[in-house]
């Protein structure tokens, strides 16, 4: 069951800390992911064939002190249709080795240290980025999750209180077989990090299908993958002076390659609603690309088309990028990014 952990962390890392960003009243700029049209809405599967194919296995892998993986995440988000906002940026997980957890969680811990300690950095070039999150796991695998802080919205969960239920299919722990299924379930209490009292509740429910193997290319190389198609809905309700309760729809398409597991595309769509506002409705459309990764040698990733470039060079393209868009997004958009009067605050 771990690639339940990889894959829905995957899927919700692409929705989760989300802020709506109100719309500016003109109407004369041509966003770059407004054409819609090059999005398709995700389609009803058929029903595939069980025929347990071995699609992908896991890597028992331990990220070492000091090691990164980057993602680049691309996002268009529009209200009842009309674009609000675009952006682009890379999502970098830094990972080090700590001997001891925070106090300040209050977390019972009967594991000895030395812990893993994982930080997601949102960052758009080497002088503007933000940490978003930080999670602290067993250094041993499976690496299991035992505290989730949530810096934007001053939030964490322990494995303490959260209630979670996995199942599968077929019994193919550390592989994913054609048709599996897998279902996972999380109800997780959210506490405030300054004072430690419940301030909230997140729910969410995943379905991921196992489909078939295929050749994908993206910016990093062309690699031998397994395709998934997942299925999520995640509900957070934040108890402060005004209801805020809202609910993501998420329905969308998963990569991995197929002797390590590492997450190499995931495309999504994904539907907002707040219980107070039934009439508004946010819809996101999102892209995560693998760009690099110290976790896993190269060796262990099945790429052949861009074997000739470096770990470093898909670095520089990326950031190239993100530059190029920062510029333009500071340049034609700034009007467009004030934060909404009633934005979305979810706290994962």
């Amino acid at each position: 069951m771990q690639f339940l952990r990889f894959l829905l962390f995957s899927i919700t890392t692409l929705s989760l800390s989300a802020c709506i960003l109100e719309k500016d009243s003109s109407k004369d700029e041509n966003p770059a992911l407004e054409d819609k049209a090059s999005i398709q809405p995700i389609k009803e599967l058929e029903k595939e064939e069980d025929d347990d194919e071995p699609l992908a296995s896991n890597s028992d892998y331990v990220p070492k002190h000091g090691h990164t993986a980057i993602d680049l995440i691309t996002k268009a988000i529009y209200e009842n249709g009309d674009f609000l906002a675009e952006d682009k940026y890379l999502n970098v997980k830094y990972f080090t080795h700590i001997p001891e957890l925070p106090n300040q969680f209050g977390y019972q811990h009967t594991e000895v240290g030395p812990y893993l300690k994982t930080e997601y950095i949102k960052q758009y070039n080497q002088n503007t980025f933000e940490r978003t999150s930080v999670q602290y796991s067993t250094l041993t695998t499976p690496n299991e999750l035992l505290i989730s802080h949530y810096l934007k919205s001053h939030i964490y969960s322990t494995i303490d209180f959260n209630q979670q239920t996995s199942t599968s299919s077929q019994e193919s722990d550390g592989v994913m077989t054609q048709g599996e299924i897998l279902t996972y379930t999380k109800k997780e209490p959210l506490f405030d990090e300054y004072t430690g009292n419940n301030v909230g509740i997140s729910y969410s429910k995943s379905e991921i299908t196992a489909l078939n193997s295929e050749s994908i290319t993206i910016r990093s190389g062309t690699y031998d993958a397994a395709k998934a198609h997942f299925k999520t809905e995640l509900k957070s309700t934040i108890n402060d002076s005004t209801s805020n309760t809202w609910t993501d729809m998420i329905d969308g398409f998963i990569w991995l390659d197929i002797n390590t597991g590492t997450v190499l595309k995931t495309t999504s769509t994904i539907t907002t609603t707040n219980i107070d506002y039934p009439n508004t409705v946010y819809t996101t459309y999102a892209i995560s690309e693998f760009i690099s990764s110290d976790e896993f040698p190269k060796a262990t990733i099945n790429m052949s088309a861009a074997e000739h470039n470096t770990d470093e060079s898909f670095k520089s393209l990326a950031m190239q990028e993100i530059i190029k868009n920062n510029q333009i997004m500071t340049e034609n958009s700034s009007t467009r990014l004030s934060i909404a009067s009633h934005f979305i605050k979810l706290p994962l």
